[in-house]
């Protein structure tokens, strides 16, 4: 009979790192289901005791079985994604990670949590019945093949990206509050320093001394990734959005990439619409699911 380990830990070693990525792949490939488990990102970011990051794993001697993760960004809901071995499923392991996920959180005083979960994934049903899990809302995950050849020979002349520095931490802040729809929080803040030392780049869109947007942009590998990109309303309806995307597109060639990759809400269909025009195919719907962090309340 198996015998579990359960650990909290607030910084991935290499070793934890490696297994994981082996674990997520197992699972991708045995579920065919998509996960967004954040590693390269954690790893940049996990340098220490933190309320942003915590990883909780299960161990079946050395061989790690079961992980879940929490991220949180910025002042947003803190999220939640995890994935089990498939010869160690139906044993208790992802109903006693996910007791450790809320003990953490009752402990930071977060009443409710958002679960991540693809529709093909086994424990979507556990997330809806035994955890009383409420559909939030779904993102597109929508890819872009690369290819060399297809360098933007096109000149943007409306614009430029320019990347942000510490001083511009108000301004990202603005953009965020205006796409999220909520007053500016002092707590809220992303640092583009910071960020860039996780791996986040984060650039300013700017037509002539002007700013009209922003946007976040990664490199992993040979994959290029696109976050929080944002343009003002005003600034909207003048092709700056698909001329943004190009930059982008070229910043990753530069860099190597062969594809990049993007989340949009299924609701934007204004976003979604612009990704497809630009060549953008989606692979797969990811479902956030609100949870009560209290246990009393729902199970």
């Amino acid at each position: 009979m198996e015998k579990y380990l359960f650990v909290e830990k607030y910084c991935l070693s290499e070793t934890d790192f490696r297994n994981i990525k082996e674990l997520e792949k197992t699972c991708k490939d045995y579920d065919n289901a998509a996960l967004k488990l954040e590693l390269e990102y954690r790893k940049n970011a996990n340098t220490g005791m933190s309320d942003d990051y915590n990883d909780f794993i299960c161990y079946c001697d050395d061989d790690i079985v079961g992980y879940v993760g929490i991220s949180k960004f910025g002042g947003r809901l803190a999220e939640v994604n995890g994935v089990v071995h498939p010869n160690h499923r139906k044993k208790g392991i992802f109903t006693y990670l996910f007791s450790m996920i809320r003990r953490e959180l009752e402990k930071r005083q977060d009443s409710n949590f958002l679960a991540l979960c693809d529709n093909l994934s086994p424990f979507k049903n556990v997330i809806e019945t035994k955890y009383n899990g409420h559909l939030d809302h779904i993102e597109y995950e929508m890819f872009y093949s690369l290819n060399i050849k297809d360098k933007e020979k096109q000149k943007v002349q409306n614009i430029e990206l320019v990347k942000a520095n510490n001083q511009d931490a108000m301004e990202i802040r603005k953009q965020n509050s205006i796409f999220e729809g909520k007053a500016i929080v002092e707590t809220d803040s992303i640092i583009p320093e910071e960020e860039e030392k996780k791996g986040m780049t984060v650039f300013l869109i700017k037509k002539k001394h002007l700013t009209v947007g922003k946007i976040h942009l990664t490199f992993e590998g040979k994959a290029g990734g696109i976050f929080g990109f944002f343009i003002y309303p005003e600034y909207r309806g003048q092709g700056l959005g698909k001329e943004s995307l190009y930059l982008a597109k070229n910043y990753f060639l530069n860099l190597g990439a062969d594809k990049i990759f993007l989340q949009v809400d299924s609701v934007n269909d204004v976003a979604h619409q612009l990704y497809k025009s630009f060549g953008f195919v989606t692979e797969s719907a990811m479902a956030y699911y609100l949870v009560d962090t209290n246990p009393k309340t729902n199970i």
